[in-house]
């Protein structure tokens, strides 16, 4: 199965005047709300101009057919052989009639005139446009009412996932059942009933049309993914988010996932950028088991990755730093065992991904101090690289210049690091567009490098203030107690 994922500007491009286009389904379809396919039937006349076989290739390449040449639809194609032709001699090559104007036929006769050696013969074929004739975009958009858009929909296997605008709701059946008769693949269509409030980031969805199986399959960079649409969260549009990311790795890479869900970014990493191990870990369960069902259905040996089902905090201050340590140890050994100048050892580069956008900024202050009880390899760790690649959302309130989205990514990191803003070059390498939600609302990603000693310093900032706290309480007692004795000693 491929993935799909389709805009509002990639299917709704045209306006509602378009109703009185030609080749535009009939008025009768409008509103539907139960679909009738009897209702899309129309007949027109389609221009057409006879091409000797033989000057096809030429003929396709003017500019003048390219500018009115039809639309390619379903079961109608701009080159058409008509019953009882002998389709090895002539064509017919047919025109857009909404394009089809007097100017445009002048053009064509000139050049066709030129690359035929002929005058061409013109005519008009009676056609009868039924259902199964108009496409997907055309379907869907003669049933909305004039002015209503529809917001598009995503592909995962053969489920297609809608998230339909209120007033675009009492259409959904109808949406659903075109977009089963139009995509061969899809046997089920779901709409979202709610955003994704879902601890796990799953999905509440009403089934609009078709079977109600969440089992389904995906590829993406040359991988396949089983899940449970029901259980996990998938988003095809993510496809550039993962490659984006897993393509900083490499050979001498060792990554973390602190929530890796099915294992897009993790997957690939071992697959494609052959690193040295990766960690994956999921607060879910039913992600990590389908993770594990993917790498033996990509059949990757399960000892290339470990997988955990824990908070991401926790995932953080304890499993990430007994594995670097790890892995700095060995390359402490490594490099004790070297025997010539011409011998070298590579540093490690270390990874974690974090891509849950709504909270993953959040997560960054557990990375302060985490590696604090382990001073012992800092030398090692100054030595090799250590990159977060933290995915968040910035919403504006207005038609920003991007300059404000890199400006509030910047705040938002500095403040959640509880480092001053002009001291953030240090370990801010990039702040990088991942792609646009909504008008206002984009998804970024942050690529920190840390520096050793935010990941050494002796305590956590929480700590500290703890420890003061507990301090001054402390105070207090001492100080009542030796009013207390004082008091005591008069009395007494």
């Amino acid at each position: 199965m491929v993935l799909v994922s389709v805009t509002l500007r990639q299917l709704c491009t045209m306006s509602r005047s378009h109703y009185d286009k030609i080749m535009f389904p009939p008025i009768s379809a409008h509103g539907m709300l139960t679909l009738d396919r009897s209702k899309f039937t129309k007949s027109i006349q389609i221009p057409f101009v006879s091409v000797p076989v033989k000057c096809i290739d030429r003929v396709r390449l003017l500019s003048a057919v390219r500018a009115v040449c039809l639309e390619r639809m379903p079961r109608l194609k701009p080159w058409h052989t008509p019953p009882n032709c002998d389709g090895s001699v002539e064509r017919l090559l047919l025109f857009d009639p909404d394009k089809f104007s007097e100017d445009a036929r002048n053009d064509l006769t000139q050049q066709l005139s030129q690359t035929m050696d002929s005058s061409p013969e013109f005519g008009k074929m009676a056609y009868t446009m039924e259902y199964e004739d108009w496409d997907l975009r055309r379907c869907i958009q003669s049933v909305l009412p004039e002015g209503v858009e529809f917001s598009g929909f995503e592909q995962c296997g053969h489920i297609v996932h809608l998230n339909l605008r209120e007033y675009v709701l009492p259409f959904r059946f109808t949406i659903g059942h075109i977009l089963l008769d139009k995509i061969p693949s899809v046997r089920t269509v779901l709409n979202k009933v709610d955003t994704l409030t879902h601890e796990f980031r799953v999905m509440d969805a009403e089934l609009v049309a078709g079977e109600a199986e969440f089992m389904t399959e995906v590829v993406e960079h040359g991988l396949r993914y089983r899940l449970d649409y029901s259980k996990v969260f998938w988003n095809s549009r993510l496809s550039r988010v993962h490659s984006e990311t897993f393509a900083k790795f490499d050979q001498n890479s060792v990554v973390f996932d602190v929530f890796a869900g099915v294992g897009p970014f993790i997957l690939p990493a071992v697959r494609k950028r052959k690193v040295k191990k990766a960690f994956a870990n999921d607060l879910n369960p039913a992600s990590i088991e389908f993770m594990r069902e993917s790498i033996r259905l990509n059949r990757i040996k399960e000892e290339r990755i470990e997988t955990y089902v824990m908070d991401g905090g926790e995932f953080i201050r304890k499993v990430i730093p007994a594995k670097v340590v790890e892995f700095c140890q060995n390359l402490r050994n490594e490099c004790d065992e070297i025997e010539g100048p011409s011998q070298r050892v590579l540093p490690l580069n270390f990874h974690v991904v974090m891509n849950l956008p709504g909270l993953s900024a959040q997560f960054l202050p557990h990375f302060r101090s985490f590696m604090s009880d382990f001073g012992s390899v800092r030398d090692v760790f100054e030595q090799c690289h250590f990159w977060i690649h933290c995915h968040f959302f910035i919403k504006g309130t207005a038609d920003y210049e991007m300059e404000w989205y890199k400006k509030e990514a910047e705040r938002i990191v500095a403040e959640n690091m509880a480092i001053e803003v002009e001291n953030l070059a240090q370990c801010l390498k990039e702040v990088q567009l991942m792609r646009w939600v909504s008008t206002w609302k984009a998804m970024f990603c942050a690529r920190i490098l840390l520096p050793s000693d935010y990941a050494f310093s002796a305590e956590r900032e929480e700590t500290k203030r703890t420890k003061r706290a507990i301090g001054n309480c402390e105070g207090e007692e001492e100080e009542k107690e030796g009013r207390a004795a004082k008091e005591l000693r008069r009395n007494s």
